[in-house]
């Protein structure tokens, strides 16, 4: 199976459900059914991250409550990651180093600086 038959199928999937779209509630089934196939593909994208992800994913990950699609959702949507400056980064990096070199327990940490974007 190919890229486009894996895409081809989510999207017959999803319009075949019909599931409500991210931050919408008590949608009858016609209106469910008569939504755009986008809106039903992120609803399925949305769906799958919660129910087959593991939890080192969803620790990274904030389950959206408005859709990507929603005028307002820059505003409103608030994202894990947080932004850091470059000398903020530079100084994780420095402190990750020096205690590595310090013999510390890298299961520790495992929560790499490339979770956070710099500004």
């Amino acid at each position: 199976m190919c890229i486009r038959d894996s895409l081809e199928a989510l999207a017959r999937i999803a319009e075949d459900w019909s599931p409500p779209g991210v931050g919408t509630e008590n949608l009858t089934i016609e209106e469910r059914k008569n939504q755009d196939l986008y809106i039903k593909l992120e609803a399925l994208v949305v769906r799958l991250m919660s129910t087959v992800c593991d939890s080192s994913i969803k620790d990274n990950y904030t389950v959206p409550t408005k859709s990507i699609f929603d005028p307002d959702f820059e505003e409103t949507y608030v994202v894990k990651k947080r932004r850091l400056s470059k000398v903020q980064v530079d100084e994780m990096n420095q402190q990750m180093l020096e205690n590595l070199a310090k013999g510390a327990d890298t299961k520790l940490m495992n929560r790499s600086v490339s979770n956070y974007e710099p500004e």
